[in-house]
C-alpha cells in the first residue's frame, strides 16, 4: 500500500466548509481533517505484530534499530517487516499513525509490570488514589 501512498493520498484528508463559511461567503476548506478512509485504516486491527498477532495501528510501534528507545522493542507491539513490507516512513508514522518512540510513561508501565507485575490499569488506579490522598 505505500508503494501507492501519492495515489491515495488525495483520500487520507477531507474538504470541510463549515455553515459559518458558507453564510459569510468565504467557503476556505478546512483540509487537514482526517478522511473516513484514514480513520478505517487507524481503527481497524490488520497490522502484524511480531507473534503473529494483529493490532490497531495506534497500537504499534515502528522503532528505528538507531533510535534511543529501540531497546523497548521487545516489550512493545511492533511492526513486523518481514509479514508486510511497508517502506514509506511519511504513510508509517504520518498517515498510519504509528509511534516512533517509546516515551518515558511508556518505560515506567513497562518497568513497573516487570518489577511489581501491575498491568497498566491497577498502575493508574493507584497513582490517581494516591494523587487524591495528596490533596
Amino acid at each position: 500500500m505505500d508503494r501507492y501512498h501519492a495515489t491515495f493520498s488525495k483520500f487520507y484528508a477531507a474538504s470541510v466548509i463549515t455553515s459559518d463559511q458558507v453564510k459569510s461567503g468565504r467557503r476556505r476548506p478546512e483540509t487537514s481533517i482526517p478522511s473516513t478512509f484514514c480513520l478505517s485504516l487507524r481503527q481497524h486491527v490488520w497490522i502484524p505484530i511480531e507473534g503473529d498477532k494483529l493490532a490497531k495501528s495506534d497500537d504499534v510501534y515502528c522503532l528505528h534499530p538507531k533510535s534511543e528507545t529501540f531497546f523497548f522493542h521487545r516489550y512493545v507491539p511492533h511492526f513486523d517487516q518481514a509479514k508486510l513490507s511497508l517502506n514509506n516512513r511519511d504513510f508509517l508514522l504520518n498517515i498510519l499513525g504509528l509511534k516512533e518512540h517509546v516515551l518515558p510513561i511508556t518505560m515506567f508501565e513497562i518497568f513497573m509490570k516487570w518489577s511489581c507485575d501491575l498491568d497498566r490499569d491497577v498502575l493508574w488506579t493507584l497513582i490517581s488514589e494516591t494523587n487524591q490522598l495528596d490533596m
